[in-house]
């Protein structure tokens, strides 16, 4: 942005110079010396509304980011995890606690889409950056606790970022289970069992930096 502004003000300056320059000292110029002269003044006019322009977008971006609730330094086209995408019924079940003192009262949502550190839902039932805990319930029974804030709403669409990540292991069974089930007959492919199993900590690839980790049993 800085480049930006800087730009803005050397073409502009550069424009009030000349302007000033030719209606002092030459208000009368030869026809070849006016030619030059519209010409540097009509570059300099071009590149100020460019840079005016990159100025605007950017501005309007930041705003984009501020309304949808997402951390100035969060891009919108950037996702650090593998994200899985649902159609139909296909996707695990989210159990949201409405009342943490009672937690056998939960809202059931079907998820969307789901990431080690971000979920989308179906529903509208909850404000921008309410505070939710409960749990993913995985179609092969597999379960993982979750806990985040609402970062953005949609029609019919809730996002969720969580501050603790999913375990990767989950999420790339969840993948496989995906893959089978769209490619029945296909060749599964290799996975060590290990990574299948493991439980106290997400994939260290795919787990940035400030994301905790829960122990889970």
């Amino acid at each position: 942005m800085k480049d930006k502004v800087i730009m803005i003000l050397i073409f502009s300056g550069l424009m009030v110079l000349s302007a000033l320059l030719k209606a002092n000292y030459f208000p009368e110029i030869h026809h070849t010396h006016r030619y030059y002269y519209n010409t540097f003044f009509f570059t300099c006019l071009i590149l100020v509304v460019i840079n005016t322009a990159g100025l605007v977008r950017w501005f309007m971006l930041k705003k984009k980011e501020t309304d949808s609730g997402l951390p100035k330094d969060v891009s919108l086209n950037n996702r650090a995890h593998y994200r899985l995408t649902y159609v139909d019924n296909e996707g695990p079940m989210l159990r949201i606690e409405k009342d943490p003192l009672a937690p056998h009262k939960r809202i059931e949502c079907r998820v969307l889409d789901i990431s080690e550190a971000g979920i989308s839902f179906r529903g509208n039932m909850f404000d921008l950056r309410d505070k939710l805990t409960g749990e993913v319930v995985f179609q092969n029974g597999d379960r993982s606790d979750i806990a985040g804030s609402v970062v953005r709403i949609e029609k019919d669409r809730t996002i969720l970022n969580l501050c603790c990540a999913i375990p990767g292991s989950l999420i790339m069974k969840e993948q496989l289970r995906c893959i089978a089930l769209k490619n029945p007959n296909e060749k599964k492919p290799a996975v060590s069992k290990d990574l299948l199993t493991l439980k106290k900590s997400s994939l260290k690839s795919l787990t940035p930096k400030g994301i905790c980790k829960k122990e889970r049993y």
